[in-house]
């Protein structure tokens, strides 16, 4: 309060009552769009969402969105902070690292979201290969690599000749081969989101670095 006091050259009581001149000017800020940065808080229980709790403490632009309060039954709330235009470079620079980290945020969902899909396949692959060729014959095909489902088909041949038939052995070779192909892809995702997960260790980095690069400014410049 005392800070937005100063700022708009008020006296700085730290208090407000209805109907005075920093109520006043409060409702005239209010009454705008906002512009400029704020310091995004949250209430720091177990409810604030995943996305919000990343944000908390950060220098943040009014540019951007979503801002605390819009989302649904948002509790969060955002701490004013006044820039000086000396600081360009600086805000520059956070919007920039800012960016990036929501790039590679929305890249790790989804790759989180393609994996749970491919994972969900797998395992409706397994069901059906259960249900299939039975556990006895499932349980062998899982214990080989699936790069060499030739190899399987002819292992299968030599240990369940008697018990299955050419019918069963397409369906085996078949469902090896889907099964086998789904792990590569799960593996790859995989690879891909661990890649996705260091990168976005080293941009929090960056990102921390830029909002305190530009907390020294706005200091030298208060």
């Amino acid at each position: 309060m005392k800070k937005f006091q100063e700022h708009y050259g008020l006296r700085s009581t730290g208090e407000a009552r209805p109907g005075d001149e920093t109520i006043q000017s409060l409702n005239e800020e209010t009454a705008k769009t906002p512009d400029g940065y704020y310091i995004w808080r949250t209430v720091g229980d177990d409810k604030v969402r995943e996305s919000h709790q990343a944000l908390d403490n950060t220098i943040c632009s009014w540019s951007d969105s979503p801002n605390p309060g819009e989302d649904f039954n948002c509790r969060c709330w955002a701490e004013l902070i006044l820039i000086s235009p000396n600081c360009r470079d600086e805000q520059e620079a956070l919007n920039i690292e800012k960016e990036k980290f929501e790039a590679l945020n929305k890249r790790k969902d989804q790759h989180i979201k393609d994996l749970r899909k491919l994972t969900d396949k797998r395992d409706q692959i397994v069901q059906k290969m259960n249900e299939t060729l039975g556990t006895e014959i499932a349980s062998f095909i899982f214990g080989f690599p699936f790069a060499r489902t030739d190899f399987i088909f002819e292992l299968l041949q030599r240990h369940f000749n008697n018990i299955i038939s050419d019918e069963l052995l397409k369906a085996a070779d078949r469902l090896a081969k889907e099964r086998g192909a789904i792990l590569k892809k799960i593996d790859y995702t995989r690879d891909q989101l661990n890649i996705v997960m260091i990168a976005l260790l080293n941009s929090k980095a960056k990102l921390e670095k830029a909002q305190q690069e530009l907390k020294i400014c706005m200091n030298k410049k208060s």
